[in-house]
């Protein structure tokens, strides 16, 4: 167990699906300290990578792609199935904490798969490239890239964990 003035120090690396929780408090002039080794680049990612083979384009207009996905945390408020967004405030603030990156760029999650294909959506305006949708009974994901282009050929991550990577618990005299 840690305790005030101690030091953890992390070697260089990406750590996926690790979970930091502090279980005590350092005290004031005796943080307790999280660090990464001097000169060491530290990458903490609460999500993995969709395997490359595994994305197939859905027929239609648009660039659309599919793979299979298993890990989902909840979906949209059902307001966010009105297509008249202005009479709900702060429609953005009810989202699922599903999150999807291109690249290391974060991508719009969508509540209907039609707003992904703007061939099959005419009621939705709000249709752009770079959306994803989580289809939980297919237990599938699908994007739209922002340059259409094939997500086999990037580096597509999703998330995998819920919880926080980093918990503090209300502990304090913490730096990291």
């Amino acid at each position: 167990a840690l305790t005030p003035g101690d030091t953890v120090t992390v070697m260089a690396g990406t750590y996926r699906g690790e979970r930091i929780v502090f279980a005590a408090s350092g005290a004031e002039g005796s943080p307790i300290t999280l660090q990464a080794e001097p000169g060491a680049n530290v990458i903490l990612k609460g999500s993995r990578e969709v395997p490359a083979e595994s994305w197939e384009r859905v027929p239609g207009n648009d660039p659309v792609f599919k793979a299979p996905w298993e890990t989902y945390f909840g979906a949209y408020h059902p307001r966010y199935l009105d297509p008249d967004k202005s009479k709900w405030p702060g429609h953005r603030g009810n989202k699922a904490r599903n999150q999807v990156f291109v690249d290391g760029q974060i991508l719009e999650e969508v509540p209907v798969l039609e707003w992904l294909d703007a061939s099959r959506c005419e009621h939705f305006p709000d249709v752009a490239p770079g959306r994803f949708y989580f289809s939980k009974a297919e237990k599938t994901l699908y994007v739209r890239m922002n340059d259409g282009s094939d997500p086999s050929q990037r580096q597509v991550e999703a998330t995998v964990q819920e919880a926080p990577i980093i918990a503090t618990w209300g502990h304090s005299h913490l730096v990291i």
